[in-house]
This record gives C-alpha cells, structure tokens and sequence, in this order.
C-alpha cells in the first residue's frame, strides 16, 4: 500500500510506501523536512467500484504488482533495479537495471540555504562533531613527530630506526583519519535527512572503512600521478 500526500511547503505530490508513516523526509522538490502522514483506515463503500476504492487509497494496479526500493534521502519509491531515486536523484546502492541517466540541474544558492538552515538548527551537534573530529585528529596527526624528536634528542634511537617507526606510526594516523571522517560524513548525512544522530555516530564507520582506505588510497595515486603529468611536461618545457 502507497501512501499520497502533497508537501506543505511546495505542495509537490510525494508518493511512498505506508511503512513509512510517521516518518520525517526531505522533500525531493524544495528539500523541506516534511513527515509521511498516517495512514487512516476507513470501512469500505460496497457500492463503489474495486478501481476507485483502490484509488482512493494511493494504490495503483501497476504499484501494487510491481517490487519497489525506497530512497534512503527522501523516501520516495522506485522501481527494484533502480539506480537513482526518480525523486531527489539519490544514489541506490543496487544492481542497476536496464535505463538510462537523465542529468538534474543543482542550484547553488538553494543547496547553500538549506545547508546553513541545517547547520543553525542542529548547531549543537554540528559543533560538537566538529571539535571532537578537530582535537582527535590533530593529536594523532602530530602523535609520529612528537614520538620521533622526543627519542632522538636523547639518542635512545638511532635515525634509521627512527625512519622505520615512522611508517607505521603514520599509517595508523592515516587510517584513524579516514575512520573519523567516515563518521563525520555519517553525522552530516544524518543531519540533512533530519535522521537523529550525535558525536557516538563520529566512531560508527567501521564497515565503511576497507572500501574508504581504497577509494582513499586510489585518490592519492590519482592526485599523485596528475601532479606528476602536469610537473613533467613543465620541466621539459624549461629546458
């Protein structure tokens, strides 16, 4: 069963499914938090027909016989294989079917308003996150260093070996960053789909983590190599 009903901000028609009354969604077509109505049960009329009873219900004969996916950004339904919420554009981490992709126009200045909204009504929180996230990371990014010239000076270890206990100190900060970071995007995410959430969600990225480091890791060979590219044809050029 679909559930009907019009946003009150922009009264756009938003349609989803009745398992998600009562909850708060961003409106696909001006990004207010809007709550799914209840749904309200009344006795059948026996002398209207089967089609408008159905109708009147939001339930169409091809909804009701076809597998749906609800967005995780707005709540809207689409259809099983879908990739992007026919609604809002959101990603839907599912196999894709077969369809073809449609670019929606983004405005700056509305994004922008809805961000900073956010942002006040959640000041908090956002706060908060932010000076966990900042003192956490900056402790372990300076962590290596400090361990390294606190032993030098006093020669309890010698610079190659000081070398070799770099690398991992390092490695350990660079994974510890992105898990915060992972948590941090979690939160934000949270946030503008007015999901509850605080500073606990900051450590909740553990999942995320093993595909994070290689997206992290692919990035900066890709930044790496385009440095490179562009550093390269320079020096040539000079010569």
């Amino acid at each position: 069963m679909f559930i009907e009903f019009h946003c009150p901000h922009c009264d756009k028609l938003l349609k989803t499914t009745a398992d998600k009354a009562g909850v708060n969604a961003n409106c696909p077509g001006c990004g207010e938090i809007v709550t799914v109505p209840l749904v309200t049960t009344a006795e059948p009329d026996p002398t209207r027909a089967p089609t408008e009873s159905r109708a009147a219900a939001g339930v169409s004969r091809d909804d009701s016989d076809i597998e749906q996916t609800l967005c995780p950004m707005c709540g809207g339904s689409n259809q099983l294989h879908a990739r992007r919420c026919r609604h809002c554009g959101e990603d839907l981490e599912f196999e894709m079917g077969e369809g073809s992709f449609s670019p929606t126009p983004v405005e700056i200045g509305p994004i922008f308003d809805k961000a900073w909204g956010l942002y006040k009504q959640n000041l908090g929180t956002c706060v908060g996150v932010g000076a966990v996230f900042l003192v956490l990371t900056t402790a372990v990014n300076n962590l290596p260093n400090a361990l390294i010239q606190s032993l030098t000076p006093r020669r309890a270890i010698d610079p190659g070996a000081a070398a070799a206990l770099l690398l991992p100190l390092s490695l350990i900060s660079w994974v510890f960053n992105v898990f915060l970071t992972i948590g941090e995007c979690r939160v934000m995410l949270k946030l503008a789909r007015g999901q509850p959430t605080g500073i606990g969600d900051l450590f909740s990225g553990g999942r995320f983590l093993v595909v994070s480091l290689a997206v992290s890791l692919l990035y900066t060979m890709m930044t790496v190599a385009g440095t490179i590219l562009c550093i390269v044809p320079g020096i040539l050029l000079m010569l």
